[in-house]
């Protein structure tokens, strides 16, 4: 059985516990000058039938695997969270305590970002980063603070910015300048509390913590709900296309977008005669039969220019969707699973485009740039060795495709976690 990682039991815990946001939930304050043509409803159900193969080809024209530098820091765990800004590679990464660093495009190491502490300036676990290209500068929210801390590139400390106590405080992104996506984690102890009055998804906030737009939580409109258990309702997962934000909340219908002025449903998922009730997807008594509706496994919602991705799994099976915004056809790939976790949950390594550019392991995104353009995911080392070594990879014509062959020359069990950017075509 394969054995999780925090992060991986992180996910299993949630799937099980949030209540999902349907399309008739009245969840956004003021949608603001959305795009005329949002929100798309994609019918998962009518996909089924619609099957294909999708390949990374179809999309992107190259990769370029980037090996990190261990040189002059601890060898890194895992990585949390990347931004790639210009020939920027920024990670908040797992060592022997978290920390932020900076690399080049090509690997090298530049520098770290303030220090891990309590003093003046510095942060402790559960902070969380965002960099702010228009002032160059990184901003880190502290955990247990009511602050960020504002770092150049370079990682000098430049000062501390104040904003409204708030208990709930989780993550944030960074939209546009002093625009900022901010997110909220809520918990109490089981059987004594309720949720606040008040709940947030997410909410478009300035520098000064001013509240411009906000999504109310969707457990505040189910009939009912009371906490029986600990909650955490941590983060979104975000990804960027042209430079809004998709908020790809654990397990909910609605996909939101953020500009630096809205938000707006994007995306609702329209799940047929497969759509879970409240018990039937986060009921711990009916794991097994919560598996006969679609569930949401952690793939983030990724968006292009024409077409919308979507992951989710039904049965003993997980399915890669495409929807064209323009034409509004849908397909989907199937997967089938590779093993249980925790004795009853399918596990799928494998799901994502299949990977045709040079016949490396199947790809599918973890982080996007702010453009949307640059799709990222992280291999273990060891992984990377193993998954990579049996593999014919011996096309000349991949050469210009992907620097495969030269990583897997000099690549070692002990190295940091290799990086992996697909670059979409133009």
């Amino acid at each position: 059985m394969k054995i999780l990682n925090f992060n991986e039991l992180l996910v299993v815990a949630i799937i099980f516990i949030l209540p999902s946001c349907n399309s008739n939930d009245k969840a956004v304050t003021d949608y603001g000058d959305r795009i005329s043509s949002y929100p798309y409803t994609i019918n998962l159900e009518e996909a089924l039938a619609n099957p294909i193969s999708l390949n990374l080809s179809d999309i992107a024209d190259s990769i370029r695997y980037v090996m990190l530098s261990d040189e002059d820091i601890i060898p890194i765990r895992a990585i949390q969270d990347i931004e790639i800004i210009g020939n920027d590679i920024f990670i908040h990464a797992s060592c022997e305590h978290p920390i932020f660093l900076r690399f080049n495009i090509s690997g090298e190491f530049q520098n770290i970002i303030g220090a891990y502490g309590r003093g003046p300036g510095e942060y402790l676990s559960g902070s969380h980063f965002s960099v702010d290209k228009d002032n160059e500068r990184i901003l880190i929210l502290r955990w247990g603070s009511n602050d960020y801390l504002a770092y150049g590139y370079t990682g000098e400390f430049i000062r501390k910015i104040n904003i409204v106590p708030n208990k709930s405080n989780s993550d944030f992104t960074i939209i546009e300048g002093d625009k900022l996506l901010k997110f909220y984690s809520y918990s109490e102890v089981p059987g004594r509390g309720v949720f606040p009055e008040k709940m947030l998804l997410c909410s478009l906030t300035d520098l000064n913590d001013t509240i411009i737009n906000e999504v109310s939580h969707p457990a505040i409109n189910k009939n009912g709900f009371i906490i029986d258990r600990p909650i955490l309702i941590r983060t979104a997962l975000v990804t960027y296309y042209n430079n809004s934000a998709l908020i790809n909340n654990w397990g909910l219908d609605t996909i939101f977008k953020a500009t630096n002025d809205s938000i707006y449903p994007a995306f609702i998922m329209n799940f047929g005669e497969f759509t879970p009730n409240y018990i039937q997807r986060y009921s711990y008594v009916d794991k097994d039969e919560s598996l006969n509706f679609f569930n949401w496994y952690g793939k983030k919602t990724i968006e292009t220019e024409t077409d919308v991705f979507v992951s989710y799994g039904l049965n003993d099976k997980a399915y890669l969707f495409r929807y064209n915004k323009q034409s509004g056809d849908l397909v989907s790939m199937k997967f089938n699973s590779a093993d249980l976790i925790l004795g009853y949950m399918p596990s799928f390594p494998d799901l994502g485009f299949i990977n045709d550019i040079d016949n490396g392991m199947n790809f599918y995104p973890d982080w996007t740039n702010r453009e949307g353009n640059i799709w990222i995911d992280q291999i273990d080392a060891v992984k990377f060795i193993n998954e990579h070594s049996q593999k014919a990879i011996s096309d000349s014509n991949l050469t210009s495709k992907s620097n495969i062959n030269q990583i897997l020359k000099k690549v070692m069990g002990t190295d940091n976690p290799i990086l992996r950017l697909v670059y979409l075509k133009n």
